[in-house]
């Protein structure tokens, strides 16, 4: 049973034998409308076994789900939710039933966001059977593509570039490679190298790659395990130096050090381009290249990504909530998302705020996406084409030669007066345009 302030109230002994979890380790836990795809807490189980808002509301709700045991084992089951109510109608708490996973027709079927939500802890599941990858959501093929790029990259120690446009996500995806790595108990250490001046970065680089026997007091607390610069094509040259020789020599702080570094632009513009990378350092960068592709490139993860985002705003919020109205995912899929991944969490995030049902409606949007939906129905302001100019400055002069003369009668004094030109001068431009010279008419 789960109380109204979202909390398990009752455990029986039936879960205990099914789960493996006590009910002294269960109950008082509160229920998230989260994916759990690791099974090593009792807050894992709790998100399984949490009930829908609707549920909270008085709806009867059924909802497939993998319960998660103690001994790391799922088991496929139907999660049969039924509000109980108090003499004065009031919700006294959420009956929740395990049942078979065959079963589940018994009751009222899935919303569509509650069939979302179970499809993306099916989802997280795979990807962490198949990649060992945690915190990505991804189910169109570029994205698997990256999956199995992170399975590779985190396996190894070498420096990786990540390129893709802003708000793609490269930081998240470096993050990621290394908390699933050997080097997950040493610090991340990121330096934007657009955002700090060229004196800051050269002295953070010494600082972290040529320490003092005391380095490590301050200013990070653990060892570092991996360097990642973000924006790296901004990095001034001197600098790029300071660290393409602390990596090729033998400094031994730099053997428990992995490089990782991200930019906007593409590898092979990067590599054409000797004035940003020293030619030495982009080679030391670039043994290992992961191209993430922006949100409208992968728009069969939109749905899933926006509700991963969604629930992960859940945690830690007295306010739950289950997903999104129809109405959104047409907006949502009507629009370009130029600012990818960090855009999409923006929206969300305040459209959460403004919400006070149990589903996100059209409604809650931000005002940025509503006008930037206008904007994008009406297009960018056509640009006229530009022409090779020879041609173009030789239409222009003899449209003008023709117009004078036919105003003047073929008087070539006159016309060469109303051009602003001497009369040989319009006999030589006249000859070179091929225009004829008709009689004046009397």
């Amino acid at each position: 049973m789960v109380a109204p302030d979202h909390r398990i109230s009752f455990f029986n002994a039936g879960c205990e034998a099914l789960t493996g979890w006590l009910t002294e380790d269960v109950v008082g836990q509160l229920c998230e409308f989260v994916t759990e795809p690791e099974a090593t807490t009792p807050e894992s189980l709790a998100a399984c076994l949490c009930p829908p808002a609707t549920a909270f509301e008085g709806r009867v709700v059924s909802l497939p789900a993998q319960i998660v045991c103690r001994n790391g084992e799922r088991l496929p089951r139907t999660l049969n939710f039924i509000p109980l109510k108090d003499e004065e109608g009031a919700l006294a708490c959420v009956l929740g039933a395990i049942a078979e996973a065959e079963s589940s027709n018994r009751l009222a079927p899935n919303g569509a966001a509650d069939e979302l939500h179970s499809e993306l802890a099916a989802l997280r599941l795979f990807l962490i059977r198949r990649f060992g990858v945690k915190s990505l959501v991804c189910r169109s093929d570029a994205m698997l593509r990256v999956a199995e790029q992170f399975a590779i990259a985190r396996a190894t120690g070498s420096p990786v570039l990540i390129w893709g446009e802003s708000g793609s996500g490269k930081e998240h995806l470096a993050r990621a490679i290394h908390y699933d790595s050997p080097r997950r108990t040493r610090a991340f250490v990121p330096l934007d190298c657009l955002i700090l001046s060229a004196l800051e970065l050269g002295q953070m680089l010494k600082r972290l790659l040529f320490p003092d026997e005391d380095a490590y007091a301050s200013p990070w607390a653990l060892e570092p395990g991996t360097l990642f610069l973000a924006n790296v094509d901004a990095l001034p040259r001197d600098a790029q130096q300071i660290v393409a020789d602390a990596f090729r020599s033998e400094n031994p702080r730099t053997r428990e050090l992995r490089l990782m570094a991200s930019t906007t632009c593409e590898p092979a513009h990067l590599a054409d381009d000797k004035d940003r990378l020293r030619a030495d350092f982009f080679h030391l960068l670039t043994p290992f290249c992961i191209a993430i592709p922006p949100l409208r490139h992968r728009m069969d993860d939109l749905r899933l990504l926006a509700q991963y985002l969604l629930e992960e705003l859940n945690r830690g919020d007295a306010r739950q909530l289950n997903g999104f109205g129809d109405d959104v995912w047409e907006k949502f899929e009507e629009y370009n998302w130029p600012g990818n991944v960090g855009e999409l969490l923006a929206v969300i995030r305040e459209a959460r705020a403004a919400c006070n049902e149990p589903l996100i409606r059209a409604k809650d949007l931000p005002f940025r996406l509503r006008s930037g939906l206008d904007a994008q129905a009406l297009g960018p302001q056509r640009r006229a084409p530009v022409a090779a100019l020879e041609p173009l400055l030789a239409h222009t002069e003899r449209e003008q030669i023709e117009r004078a003369l036919a105003q003047s009668r073929h008087n070539k004094s006159r016309a060469a007066q109303l051009l602003g030109m001497t009369r040989p001068r319009l006999y030589r431009r006249m000859e070179i345009l091929g225009i004829r010279d008709e009689p004046a008419e009397t």
